[in-house]
């Protein structure tokens, strides 16, 4: 049995423990950085193409661990589209997320399974009423830069391929889809003009069939 002096610090040390955990799962929660994404068309100009007109914005929260927490999708005109919220349940990984109307009304939510490297391997898309809708699956090189996305619809057949290429810094560089049938359906490759301190992009202007199709900015704070 132990003498009441060795049961008192115990005690102390299963609170501070407890509270500790908490502390710290919560944590994931808690935003570090903000990035702030705008994506513009483009228009013709004098001297060739210039940004046009705001096509939407994103407002991406991250946690200490550089994942998402937070994606606020802007309108053209700044309001607020939706918001998506990831849940992490007292773990690093977030298990799902879950998107809302600006009113609050959920709308849809992701189910996430993860590889024995924490990669996110494939989601399970639900709506409001826990209809299946589709289901996204990944893959990713060495570097842990995710290269494949496939889009499964309902019944588990597969709608589009999605590959993307990166920089040395791990920027993206290009994405091209492909249908059902492996055929090209669209391919944007992009013109990086500036990147922050820690070389990640901060321009960028995407081309197809070499023509300018979007700019793109974005700043952390």
């Amino acid at each position: 049995m132990l003498a009441k002096s060795s049961l008192f610090p115990l005690l102390i040390f299963v609170f501070v423990s407890f509270y500790s955990c908490k502390s710290d799962s919560s944590s994931y929660q808690n935003t570090s950085y903000v990035e702030h994404l705008d994506v513009f068309g483009m228009r013709s100009a004098e001297d060739g193409f210039a940004p046009g007109n705001l096509l939407y914005g994103e407002r991406i929260h991250f946690n200490q661990n550089d994942d998402r927490i937070k994606v606020e999708y802007l309108n053209a005109d700044r309001s607020l589209k939706g918001t998506e919220r990831y849940i992490f349940e007292d773990s690093p990984n977030a298990t799902e997320s879950i998107y809302s109307a600006p009113d609050a009304t959920v709308l849809s939510k992701y189910l996430f399974n993860y590889d024995e490297k924490n990669h996110v391997k494939d989601k399970y898309c639900y709506d409001a009423e826990q209809n299946l809708l589709r289901i996204e699956e990944y893959e990713y090189n060495d570097k842990g830069f995710r290269t494949k996305k496939r889009i499964y619809n309902s019944l588990k057949e597969l709608e589009r391929t999605y590959i993307f290429e990166y920089d040395a810094y791990g920027n993206e560089t290009m994405f091209s889809v492909y249908d059902k049938e492996n055929k090209l359906l669209n391919q944007e490759q992009y013109k990086i003009t500036e990147y922050d301190t820690k070389k990640r992009w901060v321009k960028k202007t995407g081309f197809t069939n070499e023509q300018p199709r979007s700019f793109k900015v974005r700043r952390f704070e």
